[in-house]
């Protein structure tokens, strides 16, 4: 596993790289087997990236929902109160 794919590594960071390997490929300046372990690490830089995404919007679909349920409460609340 490239060293690109540590699990410290911020999104932000496998990002830029994914870029970099992209300039990389599409320069065509590669050898087929540098190109081929270049294009593999791109593919592990997705998979980690499309990851992290997931997560991320796991943890907005939760914050929302547990928003929802304090407004919901909130307004439950101030009808029993009127």
């Amino acid at each position: 596993m490239p060293a690109a794919l540590d699990e410290q590594m911020s999104f932000e960071s496998a990002l830029i790289r994914l870029e970099e390997v992209v300039r990389v490929l599409e320069s065509g300046e590669l050898s087929l087997d540098v190109a081929l372990s270049t294009y593999q690490e791109g593919m592990q830089l997705v998979g980690f990236c499309r990851e992290r995404l997931k997560n991320a919007e796991q943890r907005v679909e939760q914050v929302t929902a547990a928003q929802g349920e304090l407004l919901h409460t909130a307004f439950l609340a101030e009808e029993i109160k009127g």
